[in-house]
């Protein structure tokens, strides 16, 4: 039988250091995938690997599926966990990077909030299907389990092609392949688009990355500063940002074009500051709803706004033209600094 997944990535960073401590953090069967010690890690592999393959519950329309949650700590173990649904497994003591909506539901009707969604083909409203494409919503396949490389780094290989339902909305043949790589300190998401259609096509592509802080307010963003930017509150209005460091403290959606490589998030993570490398990826959206937008979305709760920012980098401003049997390629990387 096939099973279908849909993907949710997490960062975390926890101060664990025995399995008993592991066990009271994430629940009795919870195995670390990777230890700091090279020799430790292969003898945990060995040991562990076969028990740390995601278990596949149906859903309620008894499909075959499963969300799995993919985490990494900052301190060296990394876990596979699955859920029906997302959950805060930070338990007020580690530094979870990635933020999680408490109501989030994941129905096929609209993305997720939290993790990192992944926008496709279209950015923004979309007369022909749903807001941001449809990539959010539609289950994904699983190319390849998480496994070890030579490395001591955990791969996984996930991808979504065309169908009937894909088609309704776009119609081109594609096949979208999603690589997420886990490192010590390091999350590593790349794509790679393959145009398989008789006919050149056009798409946005954005990696929506939800980053949980302790207060917005004291967050600061590096890397913008002279690019132009669309201000989404402002009926796009279009604006050159002044600041070398950018803060939000009030309602913020706006389309930064061209900015650099590298963008520098500071008071994230316990604190600390995050860095976002990204490749092929020209664009970066910032966006905070703040209580003005929160409010009216059914699965946002209202006081959550002061925890989370979003930094995301995309192809947004002008769509990449992708030619038959071409492929296109991205990636971002999140380190814990």
């Amino acid at each position: 039988m096939a099973y279908t997944y849909t993907i949710l990535i997490r960062f975390v960073s926890f101060n664990i250091t025995t399995h008993k401590e592991l066990c009271i953090q994430f629940g009795r069967g919870c195995r670390p995938l990777v230890r700091c010690n090279v020799s430790t890690r292969r003898s945990w592999l060995v040991f562990c690997c076969s028990r740390c393959c995601p278990m596949v519950c149906p859903n309620s329309n008894n499909i075959p599926t499963m969300v799995a949650t993919i985490v990494i700590s900052d301190k060296g173990p990394v876990w596979i966990k699955t859920s029906e649904k997302p959950r805060d497994d930070s338990g007020g003591k580690g530094g979870e990077s990635m933020l999680w909506r408490k109501l989030a539901v994941f129905d096929g009707q609209k993305s997720i909030r939290g993790g990192i969604p992944i926008v496709f083909p279209h950015f923004g409203p979309w007369a022909y299907g749903p807001l941001h494409g449809f990539a959010m919503t539609c289950r994904w396949n699983v190319e390849k389990q998480p496994e070890p490389l030579d490395n001591g780094d955990i791969e996984a290989l996930f991808s979504l092609v065309d169908n009937s339902i894909t088609k309704q909305m776009w119609n081109y043949s594609f096949k979208l392949v999603l690589r997420v790589i886990l490192r010590e300190k390091e999350l590593q998401v790349s794509f790679n688009l393959y145009n398989s259609s008789l006919e050149p096509f056009q798409f946005n592509m954005l990696f929506h990355t939800y980053l949980k802080v302790p207060d917005v307010r004291k967050c600061n963003i590096s890397g913008l500063q002279g690019c132009m930017y669309v201000d989404k509150t402002k009926e796009n209005s279009v604006y050159q940002e002044p600041r070398e460091m950018v803060t939000v403290n009030h309602w913020t959606d706006r389309i930064y074009q061209n900015t650099q490589q590298e963008h520098v998030i500071s008071n994230v993570v316990s604190g600390r500051k995050m860095k976002m490398i990204k490749y092929n990826m020209p664009d970066t959206v910032v966006w905070n709803p703040w209580d003005v937008t929160s409010s009216t979305m059914s699965d946002f709760g209202e006081d959550e706004y002061p925890n989370m920012i979003c930094v995301e980098a995309g192809i947004v401003v002008t769509p990449i033209t992708l030619n038959p049997n071409n492929t296109y390629e991205g990636t971002i990387i999140l380190q814990v600094m």
